[in-house]
């Protein structure tokens, strides 16, 4: 369970101690944190639910590397049920009130809600009106179509713990990654160009290529993904099947690979994605992702879409420097373009010309 010690102030900061961390902004920090105390809040009153999206991503990976600070679910549960546990949560002294956004919960064909658990800070910096003091409970009600659900101690580096642990179910990180490559088909089935949510776009987007290098079963993967897809076109009212939304993943990375070459509608799509990358920066816990490594990891998740397209479910081959790139050439008049990364960036010609290479497109 997690200790009182992971609310204090000292904890928080004592992770920029670490040179790894020390520009990190601690009031993410704290956010995080709280995130997880509400998840375990909500098992500790018996609410029964799926724990999905980004901040399980901490849980199941362990050396995660970017900030999520919302806790996102799936439950059958009606709303007079959440709201009595919600009630009850914030009689502890760990949140102080809790607020429905009630624009947009229990309204559409997928019912869905949204809540603010809010709590007083400890930690004081100059961000502290750009990140208000809440963390997000995202629900949708609806029964889990994950083909495979684990349990996960709630128990990372960033809380102080101790036994019991808290255990919640989560999907195996296959189902989460075909769940995922349904997010970020912005023209399809994602997160959608012009809803100010770009850096929920690029979110997407690294969680996709970080869950790449951790499958286990691609079959797997491709279950999730048709059961994911299948009911966000039915809600979306959408007359298109799951490929259409693949080729949203490839046409989407294309679109980046061009950088500052698009033109009309793709360029104000590709400033859209640069906002999001910049955006993203302070969640990022450690390395970088700028605009190279974005472009590297849309190649990795159109290299993985083609792959579901195909049915191809032999094992992934991740990039590896050891690989000679010079004998490598993307002839295809219509991707030519991309035989420049080889210079400016290998991984992402590397996985380009194994994208290409699924699909035929190579000459």
């Amino acid at each position: 369970m997690i200790k009182n010690t992971s609310h204090t102030k000292n904890w928080i900061e004592s992770f920029r101690e670490n040179p790894e961390y020390n520009k990190t902004d601690p009031t993410l920090i704290e956010k995080m944190i709280m995130a997880l105390t509400l998840l375990e809040q909500l098992v500790v009153n018996n609410l029964g639910f799926i724990f999905k999206g980004g901040t399980s991503l901490m849980l199941l990976l362990k050396n995660a590397n970017r900030f999520s600070i919302d806790i996102d679910i799936s439950t059958e549960h009606s709303r007079e049920e959440i709201e009595n546990v919600l009630g009850k949560i914030v009689e502890s002294p760990l949140f102080t009130r809790y607020e429905l956004d009630g624009k947009r919960s229990y309204k559409g064909k997928l019912p869905k809600a949204h809540y603010k658990f809010y709590y007083n800070s400890k930690i004081s910096t100059v961000k502290e009106n750009i990140l208000a003091n809440y963390v997000l409970l995202d629900i949708v009600f609806e029964k889990a179509v994950y083909p495979v659900v684990n349990k996960a101690e709630i128990n990372t580096k960033w809380l102080d713990t101790e036994e019991p642990f808290y255990k919640i179910t989560t999907p195996s990180v296959d189902s989460i990654l075909g769940d995922k490559l349904t997010a970020f088909a912005p023209n399809t089935t994602g997160v959608p160009y012009n809803s100010n949510k770009e850096i929920e776009i690029i979110k997407q987007l690294f969680d996709i290529a970080v869950l790449i290098n951790f499958v286990s079963n691609i079959e797997m993967v491709n279950s999730s993904f048709l059961n994911t897809v299948k009911k966000e076109i039915e809600y979306r009212s959408l007359d298109i099947d799951g490929s259409a939304v693949l080729d949203d993943v490839f046409q989407t990375a294309l679109m980046m690979a061009k950088r500052e070459k698009n033109i009309g509608e793709d360029k104000l799509k590709f400033l859209e994605i640069q906002r999001g990358i910049r955006n993203l920066y302070n969640f990022i816990i450690s390395n970088h992702f700028r605009i190279e490594e974005a472009i590297e990891a849309s190649a990795k998740s159109a290299w993985f879409a083609m792959k579901l397209k195909n049915s191809n479910y032999s094992p992934i081959e991740l990039n590896n420097p050891k690989i000679d790139l010079a004998k490598l050439h993307i002839e295809n008049k219509d991707y030519q373009f991309l035989n420049k990364l080889k210079k400016a960036n290998k991984p992402a010609f590397y996985y380009w010309y194994k994208c290409l290479e699924e699909i035929g497109y190579l000459k």
